[in-house]
């Protein structure tokens, strides 16, 4: 098959060798663009400007998308600027590439429903990348909650807090589209993570009311703190979700708290632990820690993979779940103010 990579950076260059390794590189490799270099970056988001990325793969090149026709490209995997992600994705699909989808798959629902049709029409697989839908805490509080063990939940909290300027150390932080409104930057989309597995967890969300704005002196030009307060559209949740989402957090924080009738449950998705308390039992610590983290990755890839080899649904995350994803982040972002 002909792969095509469009992005390369820290998160691209992960797809790709973890494409390389599922597939035993059996492939050939295409990138979009006149440039014939690319530095390494590891997993670990470290630099090695000596290494060429092109020549490591073995890459081909299309000087611009004008030239796509040219080739057949089978599969496709976006890892642009959110901005840019409708757009690319558009392209590919309408060359008939089935498309692996960085997050988020677009930044309007309206976006997400155009790719849909085309999608559709031309019978193509989506994935878009969410790699915590494969997390086994998310799987096990889902299981959690299925079981109505604990009685429904009371209340939620969802908090993701880093400091933005330590996220990728091989590049300045300014620059970063995490830090840019031109590039589709902001805690909202950037932070979609949460939102989708709030999403997984309790269905379609309605947002009662949302704070954002840029409020550090971070240089940048997006919101870097957004408190939401969401509930579940279903008739049989009743129940507020607190989410907060902020570029600010030294030492970082990451986690889900749920409280049920009879018990709580804390997710810590750093320490990789989760703790059941409840009035009447001794404190439960299950223990996750030898999780890794580009596991969860490959385990997307993979399903994505074998869904078109064996031309069989899959559980990847879909375009349609992403419209309702999308729909709610676009809902939060009307709140922020910058």
């Amino acid at each position: 098959m002909n792969v095509l990579f469009w992005g390369l950076g820290g998160v691209g260059q992960r797809h790709l060798r973890n494409f390389h390794s599922i597939t035993n590189g059996i492939h050939s490799y295409y990138t979009i663009g006149a440039y014939k270099h690319k530095s390494c970056i590891s997993d670990s988001l470290v630099l090695d400007p000596h290494t060429n990325l092109f020549d490591l793969f073995s890459f081909s090149f299309i000087n611009s998308p004008s030239e796509l026709s040219n080739y057949k490209i089978d599969i496709s995997v976006v890892s642009t600027p959110s901005i840019f992600h409708y757009d690319h994705a558009k392209i590919m699909l309408k060359q008939g590439s089935h498309l692996y989808l960085e997050k988020p798959a677009a930044l309007s629902p309206q976006q997400i429903t155009d790719l849909i049709h085309i999608k559709n029409r031309l019978n193509l697989k989506v994935s878009v990348v969410s790699q915590f839908r494969y997390n086994p805490l998310i799987k096990r509080i889902k299981s959690i909650i299925s079981s109505d063990e604990y009685g429904p939940p009371l209340f939620v909290e969802s908090v993701v807090s880093e400091y933005m300027p330590n996220w990728h150390p091989y590049e300045d932080y300014r620059s970063s589209y995490a830090s840019n409104s031109s590039l589709g930057g902001g805690v909202v989309f950037t932070q979609i993570h949460e939102i989708d597995y709030l999403y997984q967890l309790f269905g379609k969300l309605s947002v009662v009311q949302s704070i954002g704005g840029k409020y550090s002196d971070l240089e940048i030009d997006v919101e870097d703190t957004c408190l939401s307060f969401l509930i579940p559209e279903s008739n049989s949740c009743n129940f507020p979700i607190y989410l907060r989402q902020d570029y600010l957090g030294s030492p970082p924080k990451r986690y889900l708290l749920i409280q049920f009738n009879s018990a709580s449950i804390l997710c810590d998705f750093i320490s990789l632990t989760l703790t059941i308390s409840s009035p009447n039992q001794p404190i439960a610590v299950e223990d996750y820690s030898s999780l890794q983290r580009n596991h969860l990755f490959v385990e997307q890839l993979t399903d994505f993979i074998n869904s078109i080899d064996s031309g069989k649904a899959s559980s990847f995350v879909s375009l349609e779940e992403s419209f309702d994803v999308v729909t709610i982040a676009a809902n939060i972002k009307k709140f922020t103010l910058i």
